[in-house]
């Protein structure tokens, strides 16, 4: 399985002391998922920083695609 993240509005907002997209990594390892790969888009967005979960096992990757966030699913499951 996938994980595509949705990260070109991630903003500043911080959960629990985290962005949101340190967040979903975390909430992806307790789900104890089988993940293949997490995949975090960007957007046209410029690319934030944020901590990777170093307990996640599977590799993230992060990506930068044009178009808004039904054209960028559609590009990850394209490339599935």
């Amino acid at each position: 399985m996938k994980l595509w993240i949705d990260a070109a509005n991630a903003g500043s907002l911080r959960v629990f002391g985290m962005s949101l997209i340190e967040r979903n990594l975390k909430a992806a390892r307790h789900q104890k998922l089988e993940l293949e790969e997490v995949i975090v888009d960007f957007g046209a967005s410029a690319v934030l920083p944020f901590a990777r979960e170093p307990r996640l096992e599977c590799p993230v990757r992060v990506v930068q695609t044009a178009g808004d966030c039904a054209q960028r699913l559609r590009a990850a499951l394209d490339s599935a």
